[in-house]
């Protein structure tokens, strides 16, 4: 495993900034492949390395991986009732092989013996685009602040006021075009679909939607007896971002005392975060759609709490 990193410092005004590129390679990854037969339309014994061995599983840390990213962040200490973070990452994640340890995430090497033949792409984690921004802003309003009434009564009343936001957002994560049958008749149907597709024509879409995220029209299934020339990982889900906001309201109560309210929301805007598009051409119909929501999990939509804490 290698690392580089190289980076540059600026201050800004009650902060600073940061702009840094990092190079992350990895070798003897792990591969999760089935040991199994060559593509033909014979019978499937011939064909097989190990005769005695019916196609299986088997892992072998054999794989190679890199990373490339560029950085920049940018950060306001709190001073003057305002803070902020900013960060920004543009990468690419690039492996040969499956996507996850023992296949846990799914996805095998279409050709065992040559992994890098159809399945050197990106990787099942890589995240082009990522955002993250936080802020804590003080309304300057009240007693003390730069807005002042000079009245004590209306400033307990108007004042004691805090903003916060969290924002982060990130490019889709990628899929493979599959079939779910053992098209190449290499003996190897099992846990995971494996036989990637045929592309025919431009599997993009200038409108997507939940019913059809990308042209399914673009795929077909392979020959009986051969692989399939989609790349691995070649189709991208939808992206993904939510905004949390709260709001403090603090109440003073003599020194060092104070009760504070608070109201808080999830995922503001209410925004609909959609889930994979079903990737697989033996699915029927529900090929090319997308069901379900973000994670499979119904409650990301908005979210409202509110609760009081008292502070001494």
């Amino acid at each position: 495993m290698e690392l580089w990193r190289a980076a540059t410092d600026s201050l800004v005004d009650d902060g600073d900034g940061e702009l840094c590129w990092i190079e992350h390679a990895s070798a003897r990854c792990w591969r999760h492949l089935w040991w199994r037969a060559d593509p033909g339309t014979g019978p499937i014994g011939p064909r097989q390395l190990f005769p005695y061995i019916t196609p299986t599983f088997y892992d072998r840390s054999t794989g190679r991986g890199n990373y490339n990213a560029l950085q920049a962040s940018l950060e306001r200490r709190f001073a003057n009732g305002l803070s902020y973070a900013v960060s920004y990452t543009l990468s690419k994640s690039i492996d040969v092989g499956g996507d996850g340890y023992f296949g846990v995430e799914g996805g095998v090497p279409q050709n065992a013996y040559d992994p890098g033949q159809y399945d050197r792409s990106v990787s099942g984690l890589d995240l082009k685009h990522i955002l993250a921004v936080n802020t804590l802003y003080q309304v300057p309003v009240g007693k003390g602040k730069r807005f002042s009434t000079g009245n004590g009564a209306l400033d307990y009343i108007l004042g004691n006021w805090q903003i916060n936001n969290i924002f982060q957002a990130h490019s889709g994560t990628a899929f493979t075009p599959l079939d779910g049958n053992d098209v190449s008749n290499t003996g190897s149907l099992g846990f995971f679909a494996y036989e990637h597709l045929n592309v025919v024509r431009n599997p993009s879409l200038s409108h997507r939607s939940t019913a059809e995220w990308f042209n399914t029209a673009a795929y077909a299934a392979p020959a009986f007896g051969t692989y399939g020339n989609a790349g691995r990982n070649s189709l991208r889900g939808p992206n993904y971002w939510d905004l949390d906001t709260s709001v403090f309201r603090q109440f003073p109560v003599g020194e060092g005392r104070q009760f504070e309210f608070r109201a808080e929301a999830f995922n503001l805007a209410n925004h609909v975060n959609l889930g994979q598009p079903d990737g697989t051409i033996t699915d029927g119909p529900s090929f090319g759609t997308i069901s379900g929501t973000a994670y499979g999990n119904t409650a990301l939509n908005r979210q409202l709490q509110i609760a009081v804490k008292f502070i001494f």
